[in-house]
């Protein structure tokens, strides 16, 4: 079942299907075999596409700007309105201020 239930067989499978996807996985009808990569990947508990990045990021030594580039995809919009900005400064104070009083 590619459901996802509480067995995890789920996970599992969509977990081998991207990895087959990014070619991570050796194409051998016989005997399906995790390559070096894909092993790697599975050890980091990140979206697939961004373990790969930092993986192999880290092999061309230009970690830095690979994770540079992985935190600027993992956000939705780096776009702020001023009043969204003055929204979340106000929280924060407001915060500060409640932790200082207690």
């Amino acid at each position: 079942s590619s459901g996802g239930g509480s067995s995890g067989g789920g996970y599992t499978n969509k977990t081998l299907l991207l990895l087959r996807d990014n070619q991570c996985l050796m194409a051998d009808e016989d005997k399906l075999q995790i390559t070096d990569l894909g092993r790697s990947m599975l050890e980091y508990p990140i979206a697939v596409r961004v373990a790969k990045m930092l993986i192999l990021g880290s092999q061309g030594n230009c970690l830095p700007f690979v994770m540079a580039i992985c935190a600027l995809l993992s956000v939705e919009s780096l776009q702020f309105m001023p009043d969204e900005i003055e929204k979340m400064v106000a929280e924060k104070l407001q915060q500060e201020q409640s932790e200082e009083n207690n």
